[in-house]
């Protein structure tokens, strides 16, 4: 039982940055290990295996605004700052894409 509220949290957690960072593919380029890195050192992110927060972090580079996750990684932003401006079709496929993370 306590695990699986441990992962429904985690899955909250996960979409929830998705989500966050979500909001249309634009700006420069983002370095993905940079972003696994700093996924770590967030609370939310800390207890997962390596190989989720890898997976966590392609979802938020393939459907998330790249000077969001830019301004996350460089810690001008958290992962409770507004989604902006995302299709429904869009957040339900990165919400979809970032609860199968945490659930492998």
């Amino acid at each position: 039982m306590r695990a699986t509220v441990a992962r429904r949290t985690i899955a909250g957690a996960a979409v929830a940055l998705a989500l966050t960072l979500s909001a249309g593919a634009c700006g420069g380029g983002v370095d993905k290990d940079k972003l696994v890195t700093k996924l770590k050192t967030d609370a939310d992110f800390k207890s997962l295996p390596d190989s989720q927060v890898k997976c966590i972090a392609d979802v938020a580079v393939k459907y998330g605004d790249k000077s969001k996750i830019n301004d996350y990684i460089n810690g001008k932003r958290n992962t409770d700052d507004g989604i902006g401006s995302m299709s429904s079709k869009d957040e339900k496929k990165a919400e979809a894409a970032a609860k199968k993370c945490v659930q492998k």
